[in-house]
């Protein structure tokens, strides 16, 4: 970046599985004492959802079984082809060692159905910290009845929470 104030600049970022991108102009640089950039707020923010499902918020208590460890965990949310499992260890425990491509299966109880169901999936991302682990995890071969369940939860808490999208 040229550090001429005014110079026209494009600034582009992913959040929450959404693309923002919008186009603004530089106000001023300071490299002290971090690099930061001073913008002109944009008139327009284009965004892409790079999502094919739409995500809705929940708490649902879930069992983690991954590579013969068994967990406690939530699932934070959810979509029709998978959710994001959330691992806290507690006092004494460790967290499972789980990595991209494994297989895990999920026990938990989904409001509105009776009983608790297993669910099997695959972890597609990781996020770790020496505390907890959050694992994106998509569904294998979700029974009929449980996909739409889900689908019909997701409709329903459409208009009263913010899905993440």
């Amino acid at each position: 970046i040229r550090d001429s104030p005014g110079v026209e600049v494009i600034v582009r970022y992913i959040h929450h599985g959404i693309v923002f991108g919008f186009q603004t102009k530089l106000i001023e640089i300071i490299t002290r004492p971090v690099k930061l950039l001073f913008l002109e707020y944009p008139k327009i923010i284009e965004h892409h959802d790079l999502r094919s499902h739409k995500r809705a918020q929940s708490i649902f208590p879930a069992t983690i079984h991954i590579k013969d460890r068994t967990n406690n965990g939530a699932i934070i949310d959810i979509s029709k082809n998978g959710c994001r499992c959330h691992i806290l260890a507690t006092q004494g425990e460790t967290l499972p060692p789980a990595q991209v491509d494994d297989q895990v299966s999920l026990k938990c109880k989904f409001p509105g159905i009776q009983g608790e169901h297993e669910v099997k999936g695959i972890i597609r991302n990781t996020k770790k910290s020496r505390k907890e682990l959050i694992l994106g995890i998509e569904f294998l071969a979700l029974e009929e009845q449980l996909h739409n369940h889900i689908a019909n939860y997701i409709y329903s808490i459409e208009d009263f929470a913010s899905p993440l999208k």
